[in-house]
């Protein structure tokens, strides 16, 4: 009978969210169409039940892949504080007693990490998160790996809704959301980018509503998703943060002492002040702890795909000077050489798409309107920001590829928005097929 539950239980939660999405308001005030989304929905299982074979027929340890490890510590988590429901609730608040940790805590492999340089432990929310859905659940893992699709899709819808706002086109708005092949794939499982780009796009979604019309709502929502950002990955943050203060400054004004000011000086404030209120914080040196941190588990573990990284010595200039050679690693890599595995193939030709998008960018651009320039910068300036956290401190391609997932979606949306392809083939303003598939869209 538990078999026959373990396979029914998802498949009737699937066929429900898809009931879903063709009645709820929600998803039929979207700019896309129900079939589309259902569509899109659809893609996200088919690349989550993918990313699960990988990691269960190709890469078959089990404890060290995260696609399972969370998981798998949630439900010891739930387990193990079913008889003590109090033990439990003091644990999701944030409690790490010495009586909880060697009751619970300790019996979970990676609720304490290894390697910590100070920045919060972003496994726990995810381990929280599949405990907290195991009394729901029962600690069925299909189950769980629908309900994380189920949220980054949400985060993705967000992000689509507000590149349709922007550019007008489905076709454009709809492949930068969905099909981004990196994003759909590491977004479609029970790991921490499902979470990630959930909160993202309700992030990026608030400050665009905030903008055009204060409601308490997208306030909330907006303290939600920086709730979520903190917990999960602080670093996307910070490189969010000073690209919405750009958004927001070149949004509400002309002025170009202005507009100067938001791109050079704002970002070192949001860098700088948490300083002066928290004296132990310190960019650089979080900067140098993180990329210390890696290369030792990088080593401990023994990671097939290590890259040589010249290490920071604390100083401005050597960040500096470390950055544009850590921009074209995490743009470019995987090169041919360094691919080794199933998972680099997908990036890979991910990579060959954008620089073909940026060498026609060279010849066919488009001029764009004032909230087109305005989303641009954001983008533009968020992608540098991560991708130069993430080449500074990792050395392990494997993680480059998952890390630089939250910025794909933003870096193909300004790449198809800048290009003007009507510039290439006059053919393709009377194509059948792009027809049928913006009325599909």
């Amino acid at each position: 009978m538990s078999s026959v539950l373990l396979v029914l239980f998802p498949i009737s939660l699937l066929l429900f969210i898809l009931v879903g999405i063709r009645k709820s308001s929600y998803f039929n005030n979207a700019p896309f169409s129900s079939k589309s989304l259902q569509l899109a929905f659809i893609f996200k299982v088919v690349s989550g039940l993918i990313l699960i074979s990988i990691y269960t027929f190709y890469y078959q340890d089990r404890s060290s892949a995260d696609v399972f490890k969370y998981f798998d510590d949630g439900k010891i988590l739930y387990q193990s504080t079913q008889a003590h429901p109090m033990d439990f609730v003091k644990i999701m608040i944030g409690q790490d007693t010495p009586e909880l940790s060697k009751n619970h805590l300790s019996k979970m492999s990676y609720w304490y990490r290894s390697f910590d340089h100070g920045l919060r432990n972003d496994n726990r929310i995810v381990i929280k998160l599949n405990a907290l859905f195991c009394w729901i659940t029962g600690g069925n893992y299909f189950v769980h790996a629908l309900l994380f699709c189920f949220l980054s899709f949400i985060g993705l819808l967000e992000l689509g809704k507000l590149f349709y706002n922007i550019s007008g086109s489905k076709l454009i708005s709809y492949f930068a959301a969905f099909l981004v092949p990196s994003t759909l794939f590491w977004t479609s499982g029970v790991l921490k980018e499902a979470l990630l780009i959930f909160a993202i796009g309700i992030f990026c979604s608030s400050i665009f509503h905030l903008m055009n019309k204060f409601k308490a709502s997208s306030l909330w929502c907006l303290l939600f998703s920086l709730f979520l950002l903190l917990s999960i990955k602080i670093y996307v943050l910070f490189a969010l943060c000073p690209a919405a203060i750009l958004w927001l400054t070149i949004s509400y004004t002309k002025d170009l002492k202005w507009r100067i000011i938001s791109i050079f000086i704002f970002p070192l404030l949001v860098i700088a002040l948490p300083y002066f209120f928290f004296p132990q914080f310190n960019f650089l040196s979080l900067l140098i702890g993180k990329q210390h941190d890696f290369i030792n588990l990088a080593n401990t573990f023994h990671a097939g795909s290590t890259i040589i990284m010249q290490p920071l010595d604390g100083s401005i200039w050597s960040l500096i000077t470390a950055i544009p050679l850590s921009l074209f690693h995490v743009v470019s890599m995987p090169w041919p050489t360094q691919i080794k595995g199933m998972i680099y193939v997908l990036p890979f030709f991910e990579n060959i798409l954008v620089f073909v998008l940026l060498g026609l960018l060279l010849f066919y651009r488009k001029k764009l309107n004032s909230p087109q320039n305005h989303i641009l910068w954001f983008g533009v300036l968020f992608t540098i920001i991560l991708f130069s956290i993430i080449g500074l401190t990792t050395p392990v391609i494997g993680a480059i590829v998952r890390y630089k997932v939250p910025a794909m979606p933003f870096l193909f949306f300004i790449l198809l928005l800048s290009v003007d392809f009507s510039k290439i083939s006059k053919l393709n303003q009377n194509s059948k097929i792009l027809k049928w598939i913006n009325t599909f869209l």
